[in-house]
């Protein structure tokens, strides 16, 4: 479970695909977990078709 991995600190995340059918992907990620089960985390996504960017908390249990 990731709500046993001992991580305080923030992290950052890029994710990058090209698939035939479905062009190329393009994702980062960075967070900050203050305690075991909270985490907040920002994202941005760019796609061959879309973009998207947002924000949020995770609550691991």
């Amino acid at each position: 479970m990731l709500s046993d991995v001992p991580v305080r600190h923030g992290y950052a995340e890029i994710t990058a695909t090209v698939a035939s059918g479905s062009g190329w992907r393009v994702r980062g990620e960075v967070g900050y977990r203050p305690t075991n089960h909270l985490g907040a985390f920002a994202f941005a996504e760019a796609s061959s078709g879309t973009r998207m960017a947002g924000a949020g908390l995770r609550w691991l249990f």
